[in-house]
């Protein structure tokens, strides 16, 4: 990962609801409390991803330990790829039928204010943290160019690249809207137009003179923020689709994980199948998983009160979990170590997906409350 992600919509998603209510609509507030527990979901993915990340590569390859590690950290990966669905989602779903150019302005001031700046404070602490805890650079070779070329990139810290992809997408979100706005062709092509861009950018990465710092472009999740567009677009029509469908959603998430995963799971025994093949379940796993999940978080809303609560309070508070969790684990992991494929081993491997995702957890509620938490925690 993370685009492993974080709670980078939460204020369009408060917006969408209290929109919502004043239209009187009581199925567009349900779907907003869908959408949070799928974030829920999300940034739990994403701490399990790199929890487990040590232990596919630690443990002996072939090994039954390494298998399921990697099986757990595979079937993952949907992680980055949903939230930024879900960020199509919310954004396009909140402005479907508002938009104007005060509303553009808007819309960058908030997001300065509550993603760049979060995402800038915690580009410096991690710029400051890892050569402080691991000692492997001076803090004396700390240089405001180097931690420029970290901020434009998403470099201060393995999961920051997906901040870049985020910023660049609020970028170029009002200029889309407007064409979604003004013509109604570019409004019902909007997937295939994702489709096409990221095609495009795969094509000269791989074919032409390649795409430097890719995994940190927005273009290359083109396809999942339009098709979260397009839902976002359509969320009423989608809803009943998703009613009357629930099980070829669920069944297509479970299905293209399982041969996204396959992928990485023979690859060490010299059977591949080429960049083209992963590049296409990997996107296209995020996709169905958003979708699945969303069939998950419905039947939770329905029938499971309290757990939606708790998923309720995780989601909420995602993006602080996003931003935190990785310091947490660098401790753990730096304190706590075991011999590989030791029982203690896969004590602390699991134990300390627990441990971190609850401190994190915690940190992000028990800050959220205090004056000028948005710093840190975002809105």
């Amino acid at each position: 990962m993370e685009r492993s992600m974080a709670r980078s919509e939460n204020l369009a998603s408060d917006e969408a609801s209290r929109s919502s209510a004043s239209a009187k609509t009581g199925k567009s507030a349900g779907r907003i409390r869908e959408l949070e527990l799928l974030r829920a979901f999300a940034i739990g993915a994403v701490v399990l991803i790199h929890s487990t990340a040590g232990a596919t590569v630690e443990l002996a390859s072939g090994s039954r330990s390494q298998l399921l590690y990697l099986i757990i950290n595979q079937m993952s990966s949907f992680a980055v790829p949903v939230f930024i669905m879900l960020s199509g989602i919310v954004l396009f779903y909140r402005y479907n039928n508002r938009w104007s150019l005060s509303e553009a302005v808007s819309f960058y001031r908030k997001r300065i204010q509550y993603i760049v700046i979060p995402y800038v404070l915690w580009s410096l602490f991690y710029s400051f943290f890892y050569p402080w805890l691991f000692k492997t650079v001076s803090l004396k070779a700390w240089s405001f160019d180097t931690f420029l070329n970290q901020l434009l990139w998403g470099k201060a810290s393995y999961h920051l690249y997906f901040m870049v992809i985020i910023i660049q997408l609020y970028a170029i979100f009002p200029l889309v809207m407007t064409l979604v706005h003004r013509f109604s062709v570019f409004r019902h092509l909007l997937p295939f137009i994702g489709l096409a861009v990221q095609a495009g950018a795969y094509a000269y990465r791989y074919y032409g003179n390649g795409l430097p710092h890719g995994a940190s472009l927005a273009v290359t999740y083109a396809f999942v923020f339009s098709v979260g567009g397009w839902i976002g677009l359509n969320y009423d029509r989608f809803r009943q689709w998703l009613h009357s469908y629930s099980w070829v959603a669920s069944a297509a998430a479970v299905a293209v994980g399982s041969a996204y995963t396959m992928l990485h799971i023979v690859s060490p025994f010299g059977i591949r199948f080429g960049w083209e093949t992963e590049a296409i379940l990997f996107h296209l796993y995020g996709a169905t998983a958003t979708v699945g999940l969303l069939v998950l978080c419905t039947h939770l809303l329905n029938h499971w009160t309290g757990l939606t609560r708790v998923l309720m309070s995780i989601g909420g508070v995602s993006f602080g979990i996003y931003f935190v969790h990785p310091a947490l684990l660098a401790v753990f992991r730096t304190y706590l170590v075991a011999p590989a494929g030791s029982l203690l081993y896969h004590a602390l491997t699991i134990g300390g997906f627990f441990i971190v995702f609850l401190l994190s957890w915690g940190f992000s509620s028990g800050s959220k409350p205090l004056y000028g938490s948005w710093v840190i925690l975002g809105k």
